[in-house]
């Protein structure tokens, strides 16, 4: 006849926990996986940054292009007067950062959008 063992308080908590060494490893690899996925999303951050300042520039070029072929004068009294032309309209960069587009009339130039990119653009 075979006795079964006594199980104890003792032995019943000692069964059911993990390992020092069980611990460890479970948080190294949820330590690699969020290592990887935070530089994934880094990079993805920066690139969608960058998409995002592209298209507000050819936004911004495709705006200079129909204020200039629909002839309108923004309103300022360098170009509002009936006697002051239209002449062009231009992008000018003015820093790697930042640009603004121009109205050229025959009173003067006159500033119609000035833009700041974030530096890390």
């Amino acid at each position: 006849m075979k006795l079964l063992p006594r199980y104890t308080k003792y032995h019943i908590l000692r069964t059911s926990a993990y390992t020092l060494v069980e611990i460890l490893i479970g948080l190294t690899i949820i330590a690699l996986l969020f290592g990887f996925s935070y530089a994934g999303f880094r990079d993805f951050s920066r690139r969608q940054a960058l998409s995002g300042a592209a298209k507000k520039v050819q936004g911004d070029l495709r705006l200079a292009q129909e204020l200039a072929l629909a002839g309108q004068k923004p309103e300022d009294p360098l170009c509002d007067l009936p006697a002051n032309s239209l002449q062009s309209y231009s992008f000018n960069i003015n820093s790697a950062n930042s640009y603004r587009i121009e109205a050229n009339c025959s009173g003067g130039v006159v500033i119609n959008k000035e833009v700041s990119l974030p530096p890390s653009v």
